[in-house]
């Protein structure tokens, strides 16, 4: 069953405040560089996570242009109560545009690959069983 995201008002207002600043730059200075900024800016969509689908045997991961599919054989999956943003370091990450993706250092879990569009939760913390790969996404198993 697939259940889609709703992104947190932090996440919709960074994200909107970030456009806005960039296509007024755009419009303000017509140069290759802003066209080039707004590119840039744009890579982001890719990972913009949209929702997620249970199964009995996988979670599939939607974001807009991909998915990402992991098989419960191999991932060790369990539900976060807490927050697991907070403290957290943004290695090579968005920290609210388009919603918390990328990689983050996050205390006690070491470095993991989140795609989070709501950083209130609910959370659910995927992790490779030969690799210890981790993945946070939003969701819940009794959803």
């Amino acid at each position: 069953m697939y259940y889609g995201y709703s992104y947190s008002p932090m996440v919709k207002v960074i994200t909107a405040s970030c456009l806005v600043l960039l296509l007024g730059a755009c419009y303000f200075s017509v140069s290759w560089i802003s066209y080039l900024l707004l590119s840039l800016m744009l890579v982001p969509l890719i990972y913009l996570p949209r929702g997620y689908e249970l199964h009995e045997d996988r979670i599939v991961l939607h974001c807009l242009l991909w998915r990402k599919t992991f098989l419960l054989a191999d991932y060790e999956v369990r539900a976060l109560e807490q927050q697991p943003i907070l403290g957290g370091i943004r290695i090579f990450a968005s920290g609210g545009y388009l919603g918390f993706t990328g990689f983050f250092w996050l205390p006690k879990r070491g470095l993991c690959s989140l795609f989070v569009a709501d950083q209130r939760g609910p959370f659910l913390e995927l992790t490779y069983r030969t690799k210890r790969r981790r993945y946070i996404i939003n969701g819940s198993l009794a959803a």
